[in-house]
């Protein structure tokens, strides 16, 4: 199902909201100066003394002697806009503002309208519902007007001719109401529509499909499919404005961290519910603690595998909260999410997947509160010359597998077994190079070396520097020595 929200007469009513008494007595929008001036939008009120678009503001009075004349006001109407399409984020996640006061909502992923049956809807208490925002914009001095159908173009329709409510399934049911000039925009074709005697989506419908074709091209015969109930363009999406966010502060700071947990609680359920409604889940949460007396202290937390369940996502924070200890009184807290799409596996023969993304994502959780951020992920070998080195990379739970090597395989020696952690040793010189080796566990005599093999790196940070030996005891025993600035270590043995 689709929804529209319109708001008709959008520039007059922008122009009224900076009127004390707004939607009371006749008014209309004028545009142009002088003998130009034209009346391009009129409420209801005027419309019943008989004033009509496209009259003079002469003639406007004539019929209407208390008609209230307002000119365009641009600040308004961007503000009428943000408010039209925050109240249409908040009822989806995939909207499209297709003009100035409408906006085009696709609900399939809205709770209400999967599981209840068409035709028993209703406006209700639930914020997200969009039969329930044209009480909210009357409350306002606003009139709204909510239209729902199966296809966008349907939902626009119905919304033309709804009070304030309207749902519908086929194009038949308003075919008869809906003047032909508010199906398209282009008042060439429908001048020429209303020619040939067509005033309602209905009689066009009736019209052949050949000869709408032949007579009035792609555009007459695009109009023609939507009378006839057919998908029509696909919604552009917009962005919403609003993040997901939640904040709440304490008028009396609070020294136990139960009461956080139960506000974080209600917030990631409120979050939640609007990830889902838009089709994302959480990547990554950032909590920021607001203290009496002291600065804020903000702490990030991934989400190896993205999810909108409010339930993993608190078990994310639950080992945080058990060790968190703050220097003073909490007075509140912020939380956000960024968002991102949710995963979607599919295990194959070729490719294997985690079967519960979701435990995985608490244990990740976990190890992350317990070491810190960036002391867990995939280990891969350091880009840079430092023996053992090595960076982490966010864990990803899809297991991709690691693409095949186009190089040869390098000629392997004799297998180096690193000593973890390395043996500290005393090595005695001889003319410049080893001679003599000494560690806990005794003391050797070096019969041959290779090296020294320098090795140094990161001169802008903190600058390291080696020399490695390759080196043969007299008992057949190869060692790996490494000789630092400071001392000299035994990195591993061959063989």
């Amino acid at each position: 199902m689709f929804a529209a929200l319109l708001l008709p007469q959008f520039c007059l009513q922008a122009a009224l909201r900076s009127k004390p008494e707004p939607g009371r007595g006749p008014a209309a929008l004028v545009e142009g100066d002088g003998p130009k001036a034209k009346i391009r939008e009129v409420n209801p009120e005027a419309r019943a003394e008989g004033v009509e678009p496209g009259m003079s503001p002469a003639q406007g009075q004539a019929r209407c002697p208390c008609l209230l004349f307002l000119p365009r006001n641009r600040r308004e109407e961007e503000a009428l806009r943000r408010l039209l399409r925050e109240s249409a984020c908040r009822c989806s996640g995939q909207v499209e503002e297709r003009a100035p006061g409408l906006c085009l909502l696709d609900l399939h992923r809205h709770p209400k309208f999967q599981k209840e049956a068409p035709g028993v809807f209703g406006p209700g208490a639930d914020p997200s519902d969009p039969m329930a925002l044209p009480a909210r914009f009357q409350s306002d001095g606003l009139i709204l007007q909510v239209g729902i159908g199966p296809t966008p173009d349907l939902a626009h329709w119905a919304a033309r001719v709804a009070r304030p409510c309207r749902l519908v399934e086929k194009t038949e049911e308003i075919a008869g109401e809906l003047p032909i000039e508010e199906m398209t925009p282009d008042l060439e074709l429908s001048s020429l529509l209303r020619l040939w005697g067509v005033r309602t989506p209905s009689e066009l419908a009736a019209l052949p499909r050949e000869g709408v074709a032949e007579r009035l091209g792609r555009e007459g015969l695009s109009l023609w499919e939507q009378t006839q109930g057919k998908e029509g363009m696909l919604l552009q999406l917009l962005r919403p404005e609003e993040p997901f966010e939640a904040e709440r502060e304490w008028e009396t700071p609070i020294e136990e961290l139960s009461p956080l947990r139960e506000a974080l609680r209600s917030s990631l359920f409120s979050l939640g519910e609007r990830l889902a409604r838009e089709g994302k889940a959480a990547a990554s949460l950032r909590l920021t603690l607001l203290l009496e007396g002291e600065a804020a202290r903000e702490y990030p937390f991934s989400v190896p595998a993205p999810t909108a369940e409010p339930q993993k996502l608190l078990e994310l924070l639950d080992p945080f909260l058990e060790n968190c200890r703050a220097p003073s009184p909490l007075t509140g807290f912020r939380l956000r999410i960024a968002p991102a799409l949710p995963p979607w596996h599919q295990p194959t023969l070729e490719k294997g997947v985690i079967p519960d993304p979701a435990r995985l994502s608490a244990t990740l959780g976990r190890l992350l509160s317990l070491l810190g951020e960036g002391w867990v992920g995939i280990p891969l070998p350091s880009p840079d010359p430092r023996p053992e080195g090595f960076f982490l990379e966010p864990f990803d739970p899809l297991l991709r597998p690691t693409p095949p090597s186009t190089t040869a395989p390098p000629l392997l020696g004799a297998p180096l077994r690193r000593f973890r952690p390395p043996v500290p040793a005393t090595v005695r010189y001889g003319k410049g190079r080893p001679r003599e080796l000494q560690t806990p566990e005794g003391a050797w005599k070096i019969s041959g070396m290779e090296g020294p093999y320098p090795l140094s790196g990161r001169w802008w940070e903190e600058e390291w520097t080696r020399r490695e030996w390759d080196v043969a005891l007299c008992g057949g025993r190869i060692l790996r020595l490494a000789e630092l600035p400071e001392s000299w270590r035994v990195e591993g043995e061959y063989g």
